[in-house]
């Protein structure tokens, strides 16, 4: 499997991203995890947890699963990586789900029992998260945090390939079964191949131009007003008509964007009181002209920059999720 975004670490406990808990999904195992139905089911454990008393939970797990070193995944490792995770002297930040967790009890080989500091009735949720990664302890305990960060060892395979063309080429050539983030320019080829089929799904992500309009101090405390060129209203209205949203849909995108309305999530973000943009792209395109700004930044070189997309009109793209994989006929 192959994905089209590099991730900041490839420590399953030390992330809150979506590249890295992709690849921590496909590398690494869980003593729970979900099905295509999201039903939580037995994944390293061979079955459902057990509640021994209203903080203990015990877990049974699988004989004979080792990681890509040779570590056997046992009650040991077990142990060893879920106190790892909530451990404080490490600050992991994937840790604050699990804070909860008090210990971990190795009853023998294959029985692992979780301490929690009071009743968590999710506990069975949040094992089966990836943040809850089972490690081989020796490799992680002998290594420091930077090492591991680069140099993951698991027990699934993944592969991160960043560059678009090449990672459609991979899957062409048969070197991996499955891709992600296809670019709308490459999805054809992928649904026009004979061997390939291309799987589609809305994305819940909006791309959006947002304004810098205020300062804050180092506590990220308001400050007062921005004394930059896209303080002037005008200056934002005029970037905003400066873009045809539908073109960028229709060439950019091959037609595979939904051109959404704006939904304001910050008192702080910039409205344009519903400027509708039908009068054309660039009906106000010639407003920095009069916005009384210095000489420097009205010539061409300076100008605001064209973008994909504005604050007032936002679009998603359903090729966003695209997840081609290699089929069978």
């Amino acid at each position: 499997m192959a994905q089209g975004v590099d991730p900041t670490t490839l420590d399953p406990m030390n992330h809150q991203e979506t590249p890295a808990a992709n690849l921590a999904r496909n590398m690494f195992d869980t003593l729970l995890e979900r099905d295509e139905n999201l039903v939580i089911q037995p994944a390293l454990a061979v079955a459902l947890p057990r509640l021994v008393a209203p903080t203990v939970w015990e877990f049974k797990l699988r004989p004979g699963v080792k990681s890509h070193n040779g570590e056997p995944l046992d009650a040991a490792a077990g142990k060893f990586s879920l106190e790892r995770l909530v451990d404080p002297k490490l600050k992991l930040r994937g840790a604050t789900p699990f804070a909860p967790i008090s210990h971990v009890e190795v009853v023998d080989p294959l029985t692992v029992r979780i301490h929690t500091k009071a009743p968590w009735p999710i506990l069975d949720t949040l094992v089966a998260e990836n943040g809850a990664s089972i490690l081989p302890p020796k490799y992680y305990r002998e290594k420091d945090p930077a090492h591991v960060a680069r140099n993951p060892v698991g027990s699934d395979p993944f592969k991160p390939i960043p560059d678009d063309a090449v990672r459609v080429a991979a899957l062409q050539n048969g070197e991996i079964d499955i891709a992600v983030n296809i670019p709308p320019h490459l999805a054809a080829i992928i649904a026009n191949h004979p061997r390939l089929f291309l799987s589609t799904a809305a994305s819940v992500r909006t791309i959006q131009l947002l304004y810098y309009t205020h300062q804050f101090d180092a506590q990220h405390k308001l400050g007062g007003p921005y004394a930059g060129p896209v303080a002037d209203r005008r200056v934002r209205v005029a970037m905003n008509h400066a873009v045809d949203v539908d073109e960028v849909i229709r060439s950019v995108l091959d037609g595979r964007g939904i051109r959404v309305h704006h939904a304001d999530r910050s008192p702080l973000r910039v409205r344009s009181q519903a400027q509708s943009n039908q009068a054309g792209p660039c009906a106000h395109a010639a407003a920095p002209l009069r916005s009384g700004l210095p000489e420097r930044a009205r010539d061409g070189a300076q100008r605001p920059p064209r973008v994909a997309t504005c604050a007032t009109r936002r679009w998603r793209r359903p090729s966003r999720g695209s997840s081609p994989r290699r089929g069978s006929g």
